[in-house]
């Protein structure tokens, strides 16, 4: 043992070290070096596992910034936090099952220089967030989207067939269905009335596809004003077609305004009906005019008071009953006529003040 260390001959390169192997100590009883003793690495390995201290089996603290570079990234612990610094590679934390299979992961990509999160499932990933999107999946059939109230009742959901439902989570019915079928899509609105509900939709299935449908729950549409009532709530279009019927409120005139100014002269109301040849053909008009106004019947067969005409103008009254009344009088003399107008040539009926 007088030979130095530093000239022995055999080193841990030519001959690795083994468990066997025997290290020679020198021991201290307390006070002062005793004899050497020998102890195998292997006793020496045990011996230092049991009175080192570790992170992995007891609590410590480091006594500074710890940074550890590593293929691509490198981790650093640095006043309270843990930082995975992309350099080549993406960087970050994963999640995985006893497969080892990864089912979450928040990293660094490098090639967007974003943050990504991303969740999945043994089906694949089903949501990622990352470079400012954030997509949802659904990983089967189902709803891809769920938001619950604190209460565990679902008032938002999504699901695959392309339907976004808010649901009412007082009376758990659907208040707004935002989605599609196969061939329409829309709005339906429920404020509680169970399987009635009013529709919004563009539809193209061969049925009421001619643009915006709207469906009613109760074959009514009602427009409110900004009272919340009826009364002077105004609808504006330029046409209005297949109506069947027009009817007046409770207890109130129906008004029909032709022209919006004394100068729309043939602008007043004009009806019109199908001739046929399936034309449109007028058959009234009023016309809008201050002073002097017009109104006339054209294109018609026969004109018809009280009775079906059989004639151009056919009064179904008796003549007793038949009065003309001269507006500019007020009296009739026997100087007073009506004038008529038969075939080209010209009468004169006289009017008496008395039978």
């Amino acid at each position: 043992m007088s030979e130095k260390i530093s000239l022995y001959v055999a080193d841990a390169v030519s001959n690795p070290i083994d468990q066997n192997d025997y290290m020679d100590f020198s021991n201290w009883n307390g006070e002062a070096y005793d004899v050497s003793k020998k102890i195998k690495t292997s006793e020496l390995e045990e011996y230092l596992n049991g009175v080192l201290k570790t992170y992995y089996n007891e609590d410590g603290a480091l006594p500074g910034h710890r940074t550890v570079d590593m293929s691509g990234f490198r981790a650093i612990w640095n006043d309270g936090n843990i930082i995975l610094q992309s350099q080549l590679l993406d960087a970050g934390y994963s999640l995985w099952n006893t497969l080892s299979q990864e089912r979450g992961s928040f990293r660094h990509d490098v090639g967007l220089d974003s943050g990504e999160l991303s969740l999945a499932n043994a089906s694949g990933q089903f949501f990622l967030a990352s470079d400012g999107n954030v997509t949802i999946k659904s990983s089967a059939l189902g709803n891809s989207l769920v938001l619950r109230t604190s209460l565990n009742v679902d008032w938002l959901t999504g699901n695959d067939n392309c339907t976004l439902t808010l649901a009412n989570p007082f009376n758990l019915q659907s208040n707004l269905i935002l989605g599609t079928s196969t061939f329409k899509g829309g709005i339906t609105f429920n404020s509680g009335n169970g399987a009635l509900s009013s529709t919004i939709y563009d539809r193209d299935d061969g049925t009421h596809n001619q643009g915006l449908t709207l469906r009613s729950r109760n074959n009514v549409f009602e427009f409110l004003d900004s009272s919340n009532s009826t009364g002077t709530a105004e609808l504006r279009t330029g046409v209005l077609s297949k109506v069947r019927s027009i009817s007046g409120d409770v207890i109130r005139p129906l008004i029909i305004n032709g022209g919006v100014s004394a100068n729309d002269v043939t602008d007043g109301i004009i009806m019109n009906t199908v001739d046929n040849l399936n034309v449109q053909t007028q058959r009234l008009q009023i016309e809008a005019m201050a002073g002097v106004v017009n109104a006339y019947f054209s294109n018609i067969n026969g004109l018809g008071i009280n009775k079906i005409p059989t004639s151009a103008l056919d009064i179904g009254m008796p003549t007793e009953d038949a009065s003309f009344v001269d507006a500019g009088s007020t009296s009739a003399t026997e100087q007073d006529w009506i004038e008529v107008q038969v075939g080209g040539n010209t009468g004169y009926v006289r009017v008496f003040a008395t039978k």
